[in-house]
């Protein structure tokens, strides 16, 4: 299957000339999400959702008191990019315990484009049968107010387009082909009047994506001219790197990007401040934590003590924490982006 999706790249760029970061991303993600399972123990990558349910339940926790504070009415509970639904799950079984909050969802709303993990959402979902649970391709589809929108590692594998600054002039960042035919990095003149030296600062190289923009704006619209809230959770950074955050990732191992297209989980860091931006263009207030200091605000390690007084394994509880919130594993690399 990877010669099939490479030969189709192949002949993309032996007709059209070099594909923009962005554009490769697209075809080579949108191939590997309908014909491979991507998540699990046994899959390429892990979430945090899969590495332990205290995640969806801290974000239950901090759902519900948003919920108090500021909406105390129906309301559409969104997530884009489910995954397997296990962080899904885990939200509503601890929303369970919060009747008035439970009773008032009107709407479980899944943005998924994948046929392959919608019919595991579905099943993974199928015990909150008492629920109102739809489908949806695009945040645009939802009609209605009071959203409360979550994203944990959706902003990641939207695509982006990379630009670079040599002798005062910018080039974008394109997959190009080698003389024997091997997708390679090229550059070729910027011919975007987005892009100006200024965006650069002291920075050679910097990436930037129009869709996690463009998604920014969809969640303002909703939450906005209605009374809503959105949770962003990702891997990301605040300072630019002034480097490729690119990486493709299969089997828990990062591999090298043209080596397993349409088999691997191509991905990039988020960064927050241009998303932050984004809110704050469109008038809403944003606020950026880490992981780690999220969780431990809204009680992680009570509810550890809880499971190991209810009979989990204290080391189970005690690795899923270490990896929750060390800042050796996901604790400071992952940001979490709240609006208010």
């Amino acid at each position: 299957m990877t010669q099939n999706i490479n030969n189709y790249i192949k002949d993309i760029i032996n007709i059209n000339g070099p594909l923009s970061i962005d554009k490769f991303m697209q075809i080579a993600s949108s191939y590997y999400y309908s014909n491979f399972e991507s998540i699990g123990q046994h899959s390429d990558f892990i979430t945090a959702p899969e590495i332990s349910q205290m995640f969806g339940e801290v974000v239950a926790i901090y759902l519900s008191e948003i919920w108090y504070r500021k909406i105390a009415a129906k309301f559409t509970l969104v997530e884009l990019g489910p995954g397997n639904a296990t962080m899904m799950s885990d939200i509503l079984r601890a929303m369970r315990n919060f009747k008035d909050i439970y009773n008032s969802i009107s709407e479980v709303a899944l943005i998924e484009t994948s046929h392959k993990l919608r019919i595991v959402q579905e099943n993974t979902l199928k015990k909150f049968d008492d629920m109102k649970i739809n489908w949806y391709q695009d945040l645009d589809e939802l009609q209605g107010e009071n959203f409360i929108i979550v994203a944990n590692e959706f902003f990641d594998a939207l695509p982006i387009k990379q630009y670079f600054l040599k002798d005062n002039k910018i080039y974008e960042v394109v997959v190009s082909l080698d003389k024997e035919g091997n997708f390679t990095f090229g550059l070729v003149n910027n011919v975007s009047q987005l892009i100006d030296i200024n965006k650069f600062g002291n920075n050679k190289l910097i990436e930037l994506s129009e869709h996690r923009a463009n998604y920014v704006d969809k969640i303002s619209s909703k939450i906005s001219s209605n009374n809503g809230v959105s949770i962003i959770i990702d891997y990301g950074y605040i300072e630019s790197l002034n480097k490729s955050s690119l990486q493709a990732v299969k089997l828990h191992k990062k591999v090298k990007l043209f080596d397993n297209i349409g088999e691997s989980d191509i991905t990039s860091l988020v960064d927050f401040t241009s998303l932050q931006k984004g809110f704050g263009k469109n008038d809403i207030i944003s606020n950026i934590t880490n992981q780690s200091d999220f969780l431990l605000k809204y009680g992680i390690l009570e509810r550890g003590e809880v499971l190991i007084k209810s009979g989990a394994s204290k080391e189970k509880i005690d690795f899923q924490l270490t990896k929750l919130i060390s800042d050796k594993e996901m604790g400071s690399l992952f940001k979490v982006l709240v609006t208010e």
